[in-house]
């Protein structure tokens, strides 16, 4: 399918040929004695009365109107004597001739002064001049000549010229009415321009009248180029962010617009609408198919140029989106074990106790206004408690920050949850929990934390060298990996205990991660652990997981930092949202899906 677009022409001036600016003469001349409005009296001669100029044949003196004198060679004077005339103010007209007859003429106003003093000269009045045509703002093309480029001018001294610009561009000067001017105004750009017109008196003051007109001349154009980049030809598209672009070019002006169509194979071209329209570069965006039937589409682009000319690319495409699947069911509030909130004041919540700076304060316990330490480099005193969501401030988020100089907690520097003992071997728990990590920098390679959550073994005084699983930082704390841990012996110790290592990810720095796990503690080879990072899977582990303590095990949420010596001065701040803990009561009755939604329940 395509489009068919039709030029609709600019209605412009129709103006006549060009006419010829009215002849300049060839010699020039100038007048070097006597100046304007000098005092003279007896006889002007010699120096006193002279002229100067180039191409100069014969010159002509006039004393006001009279015909004085007339000079056929080099020094060009005059002899006049001045008491033959009235005293007050008096002209000399200089008339230069070629030797082909060409003329040109100056004049000069002085005062005769003989026996009585000169009042005087009068204050000079400069001219007037406006245009007759073209109007202010009118459109015009083709030639501006003698009946459609007039101006008017008037000076109670008498008009010497009128000079002509377009812009910068002088066009002409007319020494006689009517003042007209002629340009070709093809060779100027299409579009708005200033035309003016300067009036000089006889006594060299001016006056400048200038107009704008709107030149639209209409030039061969050539149609803009246009080729669709994205999706490819017979394309199955599905989803609400498919990937659209084309690229466009016009070689002899510019691209006003690319519009891109999905036509059905039964639509008609005049009745459609473009889904996107883009005025410049990069001519791309996504489309959202979920609003579209599925089915078998033609994908147009149509490029448009700044004279109006149109070019059409076109592609087959297909639609097809699966029905989205119904949404996860809810965990049943019975099987929550624990979960910590912003959203709940902490004299309201229970089950967990805060490790901040060598302080142990249960949920309830826990100040509003959140528990607080040493200015830190930015001002922030929190170590825990509740602060803005920074994708949504009207939300709060658990914030969780520690630095080195913090004092020691339980054997390291950590802001952190630790939740009742309340896990059980051979039994199936889910951990869920979504993280904001704000960037702590490159830090030593030694420098190595837990940050998110950990289970940790629920003997204290057993040393067993690290929690049964965790997301540990490495590679100078801009990676994590998964880990777990196990010992398979009755008295479990650091010495017959094994890691499970996983695969490193880059920390997900300043932006909202989502982590579900589930696991099931086994000292016999049927444990299980499973990870999922934003909805896909980073860890899946079937094996011995844990210790044989004879305790209940308990979870941490947070950050923990054992290495006293290395830590680095960077504070560290972590943001959780509802940290949660969730038992399977069959080891099957939960999907990730719906740990994931329970999570971000109340997430922008």
């Amino acid at each position: 399918m395509t489009f068919q677009k039709t030029s609709i022409a600019l209605a412009v001036l129709a103006l006549s040929s060009t006419i010829p600016f009215a002849a300049e003469a060839a010699p020039t001349v100038s007048i070097t004695a006597p100046t304007a409005n000098q005092n003279v009296s007896g006889v002007l001669q010699g120096s006193a009365c002279a002229v100067t100029g180039t191409n100069i044949a014969r010159v002509r003196f006039y004393f006001d109107t009279t015909l004085m004198s007339t000079d056929d060679a080099a020094p060009w004077q005059c002899n006049i004597d001045t008491r033959q005339f009235p005293n007050g103010r008096h002209r000399i007209r200089v008339v230069a001739y070629d030797s082909a007859g060409a003329a040109n003429d100056t004049s000069v106003y002085f005062y005769v002064q003989n026996g009585t003093a000169t009042p005087p000269p009068p204050t000079n009045q400069p001219p007037t001049v406006s245009f007759k045509v073209p109007k202010n703002g009118q459109l015009v093309s083709g030639t501006l000549n003698d009946s459609t480029c007039e101006a008017l001018a008037t000076d109670d001294k008498g008009v010497k010229q009128v000079q002509f610009f377009l812009g910068s561009t002088a066009l002409g000067t007319e020494f006689g009415a009517p003042y007209t001017c002629g340009v070709d105004t093809k060779k100027f750009a299409n579009g708005t321009h200033t035309l003016k017109a300067v009036a000089t008196d006889t006594n060299g003051a001016s006056t400048t009248s200038q107009i704008s007109i709107n030149i639209q001349n209409l030039v061969a154009n050539t149609p803009p180029t246009v080729a669709l980049t994205a999706p490819g030809a017979g394309a199955s598209l599905s989803g609400t962010a498919v990937g659209y672009g084309a690229n466009a070019s016009d070689p002899g002006g510019s691209v006003a617009k690319v519009e891109f169509y999905l036509a059905p194979s039964t639509q008609t071209a005049g009745a459609l609408a473009p889904f996107a329209t883009k005025t410049s570069a990069p001519y791309s965006g996504t489309l959202d198919t979920i609003k579209v039937a599925n089915g078998s589409y033609t994908l147009m682009a149509v490029a448009t140029d700044n004279l109006g000319a149109a070019a059409t690319t076109q592609r087959p495409v297909t639609v097809s989106n699966t029905v989205p699947p119904p949404a996860p069911t809810p965990v049943a509030a019975a099987d929550i074990l624990t979960r910590a909130s912003a959203d709940m004041p902490f004299a309201q919540q229970s089950g967990y106790t805060a490790q901040v700076i060598n302080t142990y304060t249960s949920a309830s316990a826990i100040p509003e206004s959140g528990i607080r330490g040493s200015a830190l480099p930015d001002g922030d005193t929190l170590r825990f408690g509740k602060a803005a969501d920074p994708t949504n401030s009207a939300l709060k988020a658990l914030a969780f920050q520690v630095t080195s100089t913090d004092p020691t907690t339980s054997g390291g520097k950590r802001t952190e949850l630790s939740v009742a003992p309340n896990i059980e071997h051979n039994k199936v728990y889910w951990i869920a929990f979504s993280v904001y990590v704000h960037d702590w920098g490159t830090l030593g390679a030694n420098d190595l934390a837990l940050f998110g959550a950990q289970l940790h073994q629920g003997n204290n005084q057993l040393k067993v060298g690290g929690p049964a699983f965790g997301l540990y930082t490495k590679q100078n704390g801009r990676y994590f990996r998964v880990r777990g841990r196990y010992s398979e012996a009755a008295t479990p110790s650091e010495s017959n205990a094994r890691n499970v290592e996983f695969t490193d990810y880059p920390m997900p720095f300043g932006r909202w991660t989502d982590f579900v796990l589930r696991f099931k503690e086994n000292t016999s080879g049927n444990g299980l652990l499973q990870v999922w990072m934003d909805g896909v899977q980073i860890a899946d582990y079937q094996g011995s997981l844990g210790y044989n303590t004879g305790h209940k095990d308990y979870i941490k949420f947070g950050y923990y930092n054992w290495s006293l010596s290395t830590m680095s001065s960077t504070p560290r701040k972590v943001l959780m949202r509802s940290p949660t803990i969730v038992a399977d009561p069959t080891g099957s009755t939960y999907k990730q899906e719906q740990l994931r939604a329970l999570v971000n329940a109340d997430a922008p």
